[in-house]
């Protein structure tokens, strides 16, 4: 039996991470500098900010638009996940990972409310690096055709 076991591996040559699924590596990758970028973002934050005297309602409120502003990551993550699951230059994975990152560290800067503009100008620009990337991704373009292609067909289909 492990004679067989061993044949099958050598002529598949599948590993555990092609097994687990297409671009897995690229997808723990992204999500490493996601948390990566979140956990440096409450540092600095920790670390930099100046705590300062913000009224309780204008703290309600500016939390309210960080949760509007986590759902936009949210979509900006599952996005590049399933970018990700697909064939992609090594640079594009990097940046795609890096974009997430800086998004976050942005996010949790924001959440002290101290240094605003700091916040702004790293959740924006991790916007932007992501924006950058997918614009000069060719490959997003054609696959988001096809997927809606196939769930086009299969709906016609029914």
């Amino acid at each position: 039996m492990a004679q067989i076991d061993s044949n099958l591996y050598a002529t598949t040559g599948a590993t555990l991470a092609e097994s687990a699924g297409p671009g897995l590596g690229r997808r723990v990758r992204a999500l490493l500098l996601l948390a990566v970028g979140g956990g440096l973002g409450i540092a600095a934050m920790l670390l930099l900010a100046d705590p300062g005297a913000t009224e309780p309602a204008l703290a309600r409120v500016m939390h309210l638009m960080l949760a509007i502003k986590s759902l936009i990551l949210a979509a900006a993550t599952g996005l590049v996940l399933w970018r990700l699951g697909s064939p992609v230059t090594a640079v594009a994975s990097w940046t795609y990972g890096l974009g997430l990152g800086v998004s976050a560290a942005g996010l949790a800067w924001l959440w002290g409310l101290t240094t605003i503009l700091v916040g702004v100008l790293l959740f924006y620009g991790g916007l932007l690096m992501l924006f950058l990337t997918a614009t000069r991704d060719r490959q997003l373009f054609a696959a988001l055709k096809a997927t809606l292609e196939r769930r086009q067909e299969a709906k016609l289909g029914r």
